[in-house]
């Protein structure tokens, strides 16, 4: 039943995202409208560091494919960072230091793993991880 639910959370989130723009979901660029790269002019000074060492995690964990990093000033003042359902993105704000810009990408960067190691595991080894003893 976990997994079921599970499963039905991701397949929510996924649809909540909305339409792309410009290759991000549309529920992203609310939060977050003008997002920057790794290499962009106007990115943070951290952003290249904090992209290689998301880049190098998801190599080093076998993960299937690294999600895309950004980093964007958010319109709401408490939102740090974000990661979209799918595992496809990581958003951190720029307006953090370098310090507080690691930790969110860690933090981010830990819900993909989720995503990508767990909900997209066959459902046996779904159900074997939910197992619990009582």
């Amino acid at each position: 039943q976990q997994v079921q639910q599970l499963q039905k959370r991701i397949t929510n989130i996924q649809r909540k995202q909305g339409p792309m723009v410009a290759g991000v979901p549309q529920s992203v660029r609310k939060d977050f409208p003008v997002l920057h790269q790794k290499g962009d002019v106007n990115a943070p000074p951290w952003m290249d560091d904090i992209t290689d060492a998301v880049n190098e995690l998801t190599k080093n964990l076998g993960i299937a494919k690294p999600p895309r990093v950004f980093a964007g000033e958010s319109r709401r003042p408490g939102l740090f960072g974000l990661a979209t359902g799918d595992g496809d993105l990581i958003v951190v704000s720029s307006k953090l230091d370098r310090d507080g810009a690691v930790a969110t990408a860690l933090h981010e960067f830990g819900h993909n793993v989720e995503f990508q190691m767990f909900a997209r595991a066959p459902q046996q080894t779904q159900n074997e991880i939910m197992k619990t003893d009582t």
